[in-house]
């Protein structure tokens, strides 16, 4: 005890199988009910008693200290003879307090003092103030005077519930004549608080406490580490001994210096950070407080990753506080396939009170955007993903139970608390974390320089066995080349995706230009899956497509009037048979289809169903797509490029300057992710990016920048562009002569978006989901929103054939019952049904009213300055 006697008590640790210290200081005392009625009013006067009662309270609102007023505590010993008894009646606990033959003298005692210093006593007669509550499971030798051995654990009366004996009693401590069935114990069950202790010690129990609090721990995680090696789980008993050992060295220094120790090196590295993030999981608010020991000798960057601990609230989840038992934190993360990207990642164990486990990741991206401009926000975000873990005693392991328990949202460190963590660090590294850090984000941010070598693939290498099609070159009216690729059926005798009155036949459309179906080099894509379930598949190349582009002008109504109308009808006579077919669109396609159908261009009943991806007859975008709409890029350039407005992405092509000056100005633009592939960058600079360079995988990002983006031609961006202005589908000359039409489409809907905005936002389709569901109850519509993907990455992302594909097989095969009002869940989304009469405003319509306000006031300030 000499050396507890000289420990900070507010810096000591917990018990050892915590890995970051989490501390309860001191006492509360609470209000005795209406402190202005039973406290001010009643000691000190009516008036200055009310005065006096709402300074308090104002103290109490600004969260300020009450400095005139003196708790006084009072230690002793007592008669030791305090009784708790159940009331069955009533389902409460009764407390009978122990006898005190000196409560008098010590009442006496304190007003003497409150008098002698100038003050007013005050004892609350309404509720008893105790600190430091001792006894109610007092340790003893056996079962028979005690309800606890000294180990903490719970004896057991019961034979039938005791499975196990007292193992850390020694012979010595038992009495002979003792029954060895007093000393059965239940398994995992302990007490290590002050209800230990039998009677009062005389002075303040803190330490005592603390002593035995840690006692009890480590015969806990001895006696779980025995328990698992008895079973030979010896992976769960390394996992303990290893949390164990981590402790012990974290905080093997009880005088609180706030060092890490680290193992087999023997010299102090470390930095202490407390940070507090509030947000909202799943629309709930949560509050998540973190301690992060930062500093190790096992990687090139020790300072920036280290051991997290803490404590999460959210009421929603648990009524208690979720503890943090073991945690991990990297700052400073980088992936091949995004290197100019900075991530911080976050894993967590929390354990709630009555047992619950609960595994949560975070982590923060913080990418390279117009010389950190998003910072500030990006590094104070948290994304949060909680999952539900259960454990297998039965094998030794945990486990999350899947995906429909997963809870996503954000936190966010405020400007306040930021600077608050800043001041509170503590370490004798913490100077070395604050440069390293700040080095890390000036890294990203302003130097913009690749974190790793990227892993472009030259050799992506096709796939030799891809399924084998026939192209078929068409004519339109207007003289345009469009060609068809079809793949024949291949139906499987097991196949139950369709039923035999469904179409067999799928057509896709592309986006602009790009290719999002065919993908040759990866393991699946959507032509494979829906040849394996014994579809037709067609694959339409429009003039929007490269490999049919040309250099003649042309709109979105042209391919709206002549392209699919002739897609419709060669396809009809190439089939010999004429039946509804089910349509898969994305992006631009799902424009153009919407368009077709909504014009009377072609007739709702030659199709059986309609899915989009992050498409419909609306047409939002981020903030950042409707800036470089509402600047005048893409008028001035198609004039800058003159007649030819196709766009060679390879630099062996022939150009003019005019285009290798537009290239270059391209490359200059803003975008949200950064690439190492020129091509990629040519791509984003025109529009915005396509996908999420992390959903894709390095041999398809290969491919797509040497065989997808050859030629872009840019005439469609024209009317595009004022489709997205208008929100919804307008003709070439902004005249809006498609929606009137909206109660033609009597056909099932399925609409997909990403739940990461890169370039169209969800509310694209919301909007259509609400409109269809308003317009045509009679069918079957569906939307879902897939977590985790952008705009493109929908379908050629490398886990797509997962997540996003049985929605759109699943969208197809409920065609057959399209006046059916029931759908399903997916396991990897949430997907979205709810009447509705009121139709979602555009968010892209409205950020765009308040552009030009703040474009016009700019211009009117830059007026009035020159004038004056």
């Amino acid at each position: 005890m000499s050396s507890l006697k000289q420990a900070n008590v507010e810096r000591t640790p917990p018990s050892s199988i915590m890995q970051v210290p989490t501390n309860v200081l001191g006492a509360i005392l609470p209000n005795a009910f209406s402190i202005v009625l039973f406290k001010c009013l009643s000691q000190c006067g009516f008036w200055f008693g009310l005065l006096y009662g709402l300074c308090h309270k104002i103290k109490r609102v600004l969260n300020l200290r009450n400095g005139d007023s003196l708790a006084f505590n009072m230690m002793g010993h007592d008669g030791a003879d305090g009784r708790m008894q159940f009331d069955p009646d009533r389902s409460r606990v009764r407390f009978f307090p122990p006898t005190d033959p000196l409560i008098p003298k010590k009442i006496h005692t304190m007003e003497r003092i409150t008098k002698r210093i100038g003050g007013r006593m005050f004892m609350s007669a309404f509720r008893n103030t105790v600190v430091h509550l001792l006894g109610g499971c007092n340790a003893g030798r056996n079962s028979k005077d005690s309800v606890a051995n000294p180990s903490g654990q719970i004896f057991s009366p019961f034979r039938p519930y005791s499975t196990s004996r007292t193992s850390l009693c020694t012979g010595d401590q038992i009495s002979d004549a003792a029954d060895l069935d007093d000393n059965l114990v239940h398994d995992g069950l302990y007490v290590c608080d002050a209800s230990l202790i039998p009677c009062a010690v005389g002075v303040n129990p803190s330490l005592t406490i603390t002593t035995i609090a840690e006692h009890v721990a480590r015969g806990l995680v001895d006696n779980a580490t025995s328990y698992y090696s008895q079973k030979g789980f010896r992976s769960t008993g390394d996992r303990v001994t290893s949390v164990m050992k981590n402790s012990h060295e974290s905080f093997n220094n009880i005088n609180g210096e706030n060092r890490i120790i680290m193992s087999g090196i023997g010299r102090a590295a470390g930095v202490r950070v407390w940070e507090t993030l509030s947000g909202s999981v799943e629309g709930l608010p949560c509050r998540l407080e973190i301690v992060m020991d930062l500093g190790s000798a096992q990687s090139n960057h020790g300072i920036l990753r280290g051991q997290v601990g803490g404590r999460f609230k959210m009421d929603a989840l648990e009524t208690g506080l979720l503890h943090i038992v073991d945690g991990t934190v990297d700052m400073c993360f980088s992936h091949t396939r995004t290197p100019f990207s900075q991530y911080m990642f976050y894993k967590l164990l929390l354990v709630s009170e009555n047992g619950a486990m609960y595994e949560m990741l975070g982590k923060k991206e913080m990418k390279p955007f117009w010389l950190g401009l998003t910072a500030l926000t990006e590094s104070r975000t948290l994304e949060l993903e909680l999952n539900v873990v259960s454990n297998d005693l039965t094998r030794g392991t945990t486990r999350t139970t899947g995906y429909m328990t997963t809870m996503r949202g954000t936190v966010q460190i405020s400007f306040i608390n930021l600077l608050l963590s800043l001041i509170s660090m503590k370490g004798p590294r913490k100077f070395d974390f604050v440069s390293s850090l700040l080095l890390s984000l000036f890294r990203t941010y302003f130097l913009s320089t690749s974190r790793l070598q990227p892993s472009f693939l030259e050799n992506y290498g096709e796939s030799q066995q891809y399924p084998q099609y026939t192209v078929h070159d068409m004519v339109t009216d207007d003289g345009a080349r469009i060609s068809c690729w079809r793949w024949p059926p291949s139906p499987k005798p097991n196949d139950v995706s369709k039923t035999d009155f469904s179409s067999s036949c799928v057509l896709l459309l592309n986006g602009y230009s790009g290719e999002s179906y065919c993908l040759p080099t990866e393991d699946n894509d959507l032509v494979r899956t829906l040849l394996n379930s014994g579809y037709e598949v067609w694959l339409l190349h429009t003039r929007l497509h490269f490999s049919v582009c040309t250099n003649n002008p042309f709109s979105l109504d042209d391919i709206v009037r002549f392209d699919l109308p002739a897609a419709f009808a060669g396809m009809a006579e190439l089939r010999s048979k004429v039946e509804p077919i089910h349509v898969v669109a994305h992006c631009i396609g799902g424009l153009i289809i919407h368009m077709a159908l909504l014009g009377g261009y072609v007739p709702v009943s030659s199709v059986a169903s309609l899915t989009c991806t992050n498409s419909s007859m609306f047409f939002d975008v981020t903030k950042l797509a409707m800036v470089k709409l509402f600047l005048p890029l893409i008028p001035v350039s198609l004039w800058f490029l003159g007649a030819n407005s196709v766009i060679c992405f390879s630099d062996n092509s022939p150009e003019s300057w005019r285009h290798r000056l537009l290239k270059r100005a391209l490359c200059l633009v803003p975008r949200l992710e950064k690439c190492t592939c020129k091509e990629c960058d040519l791509f984003s600079g025109m529009f915005g990016n396509a996908f999420w360079h992390e959903n894709v995988t390095e041999r398809l990002h290969a491919w797509l920048s040497k065989e997808a983006l050859v030629r872009l031609p840019v005439s469609g961006f024209r009317q595009l562009r004022q489709i997205c202005m208008a929100g919804t589908v307008v003709g070439s000359n902004g005249e809006g002569k498609y929606m009137p039409y909206i109660g033609r489409l009597t056909l099932p809907t399925t609409y997909i978006s990403g739940g990461r905005s890169l370039l169209v936002t969800p509310n694209t389709t919301e909007r259509a989901h609400a409109l269809m569901r308003h317009h045509h109850p009679e069918f079957n519509h569906t939307r879902h929103l897939v977590y985790g993907y952008g705009h493109s990455d929908l379908l050629i992302g490398e886990m797509a054939p997962r997540d996003v594909f049985p929605l759109i097989l699943g969208g197809i095969s409920k065609s057959a019952g399209a006046h059916s009002g029931s759908t399903s869940l997916s396991p990897h989304t949430i997907e979205i049904q709810r009447e509705t009469w009121v139709i979602p405003p555009s968010q892209a319509t409205a950020f765009l009213r308040s552009l030009k306000i703040y474009f016009l006031l700019t211009i009117l300030v830059i007026v009035l300055f020159c004038i004056s």
